[in-house]
């Protein structure tokens, strides 16, 4: 693997979903309150920010997303409504849950230009309502 491909696989599992990275923000803030100023009610948002890490698997769902998508795209030439389909209707497809999948399709539909056959995809078929960015 090359170093370009190692650098894109550790922003899009480290910062490319933005729930995982606010939960990541959260929970360092907390522990270094912690350590810092020793005040039990940081024990709040480092509980809610380690809630949401673990709920998001650490990127990991993420990450997984965007290579199935970035290798559909490239096998294809492109994100198709069917393959986008079977993708978002494999998750929860709920309100609030699911994004991290839906954002892992996003990142790849990004990087190979492909955005507009995701947000027809996902207007679709998607029940999520976090936006993607």
């Amino acid at each position: 693997m090359k170093l370009t491909e190692i650098v894109n696989q550790l922003y899009v599992s480290l910062m490319g979903d933005r729930v995982n990275l606010a939960s990541k923000i959260t929970l360092a803030a907390g522990i270094y309150g912690l350590i810092r100023y020793k005040d039990p009610l940081l024990l709040i948002p480092t509980g809610l920010g380690l809630i949401f890490f673990v709920y998001t698997t650490e990127g990991l769902g993420t990450l997984k997303y965007y290579n199935r998508t970035s290798k559909h795209i490239k096998q294809f030439g492109k994100l198709d409504s069917e393959f986008a389909k079977t993708l978002i209707e494999g998750t929860e497809n709920r309100k609030f849950t699911g994004y991290c999948q839906i954002q892992g399709m996003y990142l790849a539909a990004k990087k190979y230009g492909q955005l507009d056959a995701f947000y027809e995809a996902k207007k679709k078929y998607s029940k999520n309502i976090i936006p993607n960015f």
